[in-house]
């Protein structure tokens, strides 16, 4: 088989939106459940469920041992220590929060914001919103170059 074999499977619910890797552990995002699924990547089990906001669709994480959550029906960013099972804070971004990037130089979250065609930049330090960049039709994702 060119694709490998399965070796495991994980349940993380019916609705699965988002996956990431930071470290040795694996996070994903349930859009249906709003859990975000904390997996061991060695033992792949399921190690810890942490809620977010409304509508957990995106996630990105590592930065000050935090995990960011965009959530689509709350229009807001999520902010849940990996020591934590719960977010600890939200901060308010337009409509439609989708795909985020981290410039871990400059501190910055940028959140492409699908409904309102722009692009948020998120101070990390302060964990406050700075500004909102126009960018053009439904914004789905962003990507960092470094």
């Amino acid at each position: 088989d060119p694709w490998g074999e399965i070796i495991n499977n994980v349940g993380v619910g019916s609705n699965p939106t988002d996956i990431k890797f930071y470290r040795d552990k694996i996070f994903v995002v349930n859009a249906g459940s709003g859990i975000i699924y904390q997996i061991n990547a060695r033992s792949l089990r399921v190690e810890k469920e942490m809620t977010g906001g409304y509508g957990p669709h995106k996630l990105v994480g590592g930065f000050k041992n935090r995990i960011y959550v965009a959530n689509r029906n709350s229009n807001d960013i999520s902010v849940i220590p990996f020591s934590m099972n719960m977010a600890i804070k939200s901060i308010a971004v337009e409509d439609l929060p989708q795909g985020m990037a981290i410039d871990r130089e400059r501190s910055k979250l940028y959140v492409a914001n699908g409904g309102a065609d722009t692009v948020s930049v998120i101070d990390l330090v302060r964990e406050k919103l700075i500004s909102g960049i126009p960018v053009g039709k439904r914004p789905y994702g962003v990507a960092l170059i470094e």
